[in-house]
Parts: structure tokens; sequence; C-alpha cells
């Protein structure tokens, strides 16, 4: 229906002569709504280690919204301590974090051992990546994470 009234308006700019305000209508639908499964790694850069530290990290989307996230963030703290933040979030379908367009995204919300977790990325056709932090009291830690589409 949208597609069909873009015409309409297009062919009636035309007739009128204004070949310039033609550019300015939509050129077809807008992008496929996100929904599926995103599986893939946290990757963080820690001081005490000497290479990188990886968890596992899901992310679920349906109807254009989030659905879930299931992460660890691996926090540094004073004197050498190590903290995890494991991010265990639902929402009800509907409630979720917007999806835009483009298919980025962000959210916040308070971790499962405490903490509060904040994720953002992009999720595409095939792939999905983007960042994730968390934030405890004096301890704090960031990572990156990418991941492939499974559903």
């Amino acid at each position: 229906m949208k597609l069909k009234l873009s015409y309409a308006v297009a062919a009636l700019v035309l007739a009128a002569g204004g070949a310039h305000a033609a550019a300015a209508v939509p050129a077809g639908p807008a992008a496929p709504v996100p929904t599926g499964t995103w599986v893939g790694l946290t990757t963080q850069t820690l001081e005490n280690l000497d290479r990188p530290y990886t968890t596992k990290f899901v992310v679920t989307a349906y109807g254009g919204r989030v659905l879930t996230i299931v992460a660890t963030v691996r926090m540094q703290c004073p004197g050498d301590s190590i903290r995890d933040a494991r991010a265990v979030k639902s929402f009800r379908t509907g409630r979720g974090p917007l999806i835009s367009a483009t298919g980025g995204f962000a959210t916040k919300f308070a971790g499962l051992y405490g903490g509060t977790v904040s994720v953002a990325g992009n999720l595409r056709r095939t792939g999905a990546s983007g960042t994730v932090s968390a934030d405890a009291l004096t301890c704090s830690g960031d990572g990156t994470w990418s991941g492939k589409r499974r559903y």
C-alpha cells in the first residue's frame, strides 16, 4: 500500500513538471525488520592476562526489538582482583530495545551478579558486532563482541 502511494505521488509530481521534487519521494519499502539469533564471542584485553579473554555472547531479536542478551563481562578491580558481570537479560515481546532500520541498538541494565551492563551493536543479515561494558563500584571492564546469525 505504501509503495503504491509513493509511486502515485511521484507520478503526480512528474506530471506537474517537478523533476527535482521527485527525488525526495522514497524509492521503495524500508529495510526488513530484524528477527533471529546471533551467536558469537566477547573479546576483552585485560592487564593481568597475556592473551585476550573471550566468552560466549548471544543476542536474540524478534519483530525489530531485542528479545534476549546473554554475555559475561570480566571486570578488573583494584588490587589485581577480578569480578564477572553476568548479563542475562530478557525482555517481554515488543518491549525490548528498538532496533533501527540499519540494525543498530543500545541498552543498559543491571547485571546478574551486580553492576551495570551496557550493550550496543549492529545486527545484520549474516553477522553482528558491537561493544559491551560493565561497571560495579570500583571495578570496570569493556570489550567488543561479534557473531554470526544462526536462525
